[in-house]
C-alpha cells in the first residue's frame, strides 16, 4: 500500500499541516495502514515534532503481531516493533531517517527486550549521521542519533517499552 503526505500549498502551509497533524495525533494516533488478524502488523504515526525553521519529524511505530515461543518450553510469546523517526526539512523534502528495532519475550507475569539495534538512512547528502547509540534495559529499549548538516546538528532519541501483556508502548526523548 502507498502512503501519501498531505501537502499544503500558500501562506498558511505550515500552519494548516502542523494542526492538522497536531489533531489526529491527540485524537488518538493516526492510522496509516492496519494488518490482518493474522498479526502482518499495523503502522500508526504516533508523533509529529515540529522545528522553529519550518522543518519537521513524524514518529512512527509498527509493531507485528504475536507468536508463540518455541524454545524454552512455556517461556511466553514474542513481539516485534519498531519505531521510526523521520525528518523533512523545510522544503517538505525527507532528509532523514532513523529506524529502532526490537524484539520483546512477555507471557504475562513478566516482559523483556531479547534483542534492539537502530538503523540510520540519509536521504540528502548534505545530512551525515554523526553518532548512534541503542540501550536495552529489562523492557524497555532506546536508540538516540546525531545528525548534522553543516553548523545544524539535530540529536533524537526514541524509545519502546514491553508490558508483561505484549503492549508496546513507545517513549521519546
Amino acid at each position: 500500500m502507498k502512503i501519501r503526505r498531505i501537502s499544503f500549498r500558500g501562506a498558511g502551509k505550515a500552519f494548516l499541516s502542523t494542526g492538522l497533524i497536531a489533531v489526529m495525533v491527540a485524537a488518538g494516533s493516526l492510522t496509516v495502514y492496519g494488518g490482518s488478524a493474522a498479526g502482518a502488523g499495523s503502522v500508526r504515526v504516533t508523533g509529529y515534532e515540529p522545528h522553529l525553521d519550518g522543518s519537521y519529524a513524524l514518529i512512527t511505530t509498527v509493531v507485528s503481531g504475536h507468536k508463540a515461543k518455541t524454545i524454552p518450553a512455556g517461556a511466553g510469546k514474542t513481539k516485534s516493533a519498531s519505531r521510526i523517526y523521520t525528518y523533512y526539512n523545510r522544503y517538505d523534502k525527507k532528509a532523514w531517517a532513523m529506524t529502532l528495532d526490537a524484539t520483546f519475550t512477555y507471557n504475562g507475569s513478566f516482559s523483556g527486550a531479547t534483542a534492539v539495534s537502530l538503523s540510520r538512512a540519509v536521504y540528502i547528502d548534505s545530512w551525515k549521521c554523526t553518532g548512534k547509540k541503542v540501550k536495552k534495559t529489562g523492557n524497555t529499549v532506546k536508540g538516540t542519533g546525531r545528525f548534522t548538516n553543516g553548523s545544524t546538528t539535530v540529536t533524537r532519541s526514541i524509545g519502546m517499552k514491553c508490558s508483561k501483556n505484549g503492549n508496546i508502548t513507545s517513549m521519546s526523548r
